[in-house]
């Protein structure tokens, strides 16, 4: 009776120990899980502040969210920099009625992330309508001064 009882408080002791080993690596995986969503949260409150600036033609504070290096590529293979959007979302001549992003995801690693989706923009420009969908996949890079889209590339999405 006495070995077997002893076998068990073995074992037992081993599965503490393995746990206690265990347990700072769980911690460890588990914040880093909860640091990447806090991150792509922010990234994306950060994008739907962008669109809303850009709708509100804000051009001062919008200029504030994209990196000095900053590149588009539209989908007709157009190249604009940041100075060329900073002109574009001042421009008396575009008005926007609606400019947000729908299903977005966000995909973060150390201090870049990858926001995808479907940027859906209706407003008018030189006095002409126009309302379009696109399949957007921007850049942003973590600074000191917060989350700065980097790079942006667009896909227009056919109507159907």
């Amino acid at each position: 009776v006495f070995f077997p009882l002893k076998k068990e408080i073995l074992i037992i002791k081993y599965k503490v120990m393995r746990f206690i080993i265990l347990l700072p690596l769980l911690l460890s995986v588990l914040t880093a899980l909860a640091q990447s969503s806090a991150d792509a949260l922010e990234v994306e409150k950060a994008d739907a502040k962008l669109s809303t600036l850009i709708r509100n033609n804000n051009a001062a504070e919008a200029a504030k969210f994209y990196a000095h290096d900053f590149s588009l590529t539209t989908p007709q293979g157009v190249f604009k920099d940041r100075d060329d959007m900073i002109r574009e979302i001042a421009s008396p001549h575009l008005q926007f009625e609606v400019h947000h992003t729908e299903h977005v995801d966000v995909v973060v690693e150390g201090h870049k992330a990858i926001l995808t989706g479907v940027r859906y923009q209706k407003g008018v420009l030189n006095g002409k309508s126009f309302e379009a969908r696109l399949k957007v996949t921007d850049t942003w890079v973590r600074t000191v001064h917060g989350w700065k889209v980097l790079s942006g590339c667009t896909i227009q999405i056919p109507k159907t």
